[in-house]
């Protein structure tokens, strides 16, 4: 099993929130705020579950707030969006999978997006960074 991180920018709350997608297929997610990002201040993060719903329509979820911490330096725990917890591979079940890689679909055919997972904002008023890691 292997792993891929990714980095997104986050808007500020309130802003149009970034979706993330699998960009590939995927068994496994855990989202964190860089540490890095803002000068090491956590922002905390906005976000809320997607399901498919068929023709490129996603059912949103209740948003869910996971504060800063409180402490300098501390981080929090990471947000694990995973199938089934007893799956174990070879058949663990995917999340999603990344889609056709903005390549064409057949000749002549549109690219296709990965699944999208869920769309994250900021929890404060300053826009910041997230870590998406996925277990493939």
């Amino acid at each position: 099993m292997g792993q891929v991180t990714t980095q997104y920018n986050v808007p500020a709350k309130g802003g149009a929130p970034t979706i993330v997608r699998c960009t590939r297929v995927s068994s496994r997610m855990e989202i964190q705020e860089d540490g890095e990002s803002n000068g090491g201040v956590f922002q905390g993060l906005i976000y809320e579950l997607l399901t498919p719903q068929g023709f490129g329509r996603n059912l949103v979820g209740p948003p869910i707030d996971i504060p800063a911490p409180l402490t300098a330096g501390q981080q929090t725990e990471p947000v694990v969006i995973a199938g089934y917890p007893g799956d174990h591979p070879p058949n663990t079940v995917p999340i999603g999978n990344g889609g056709s890689g903005g390549q064409p679909v057949g000749p002549g055919g549109p690219a296709t997006l990965g699944t999208a997972i869920c769309q994250v904002t900021s929890a404060r008023a300053n826009a910041t960074v997230i870590n998406v890691t996925e277990w493939y």
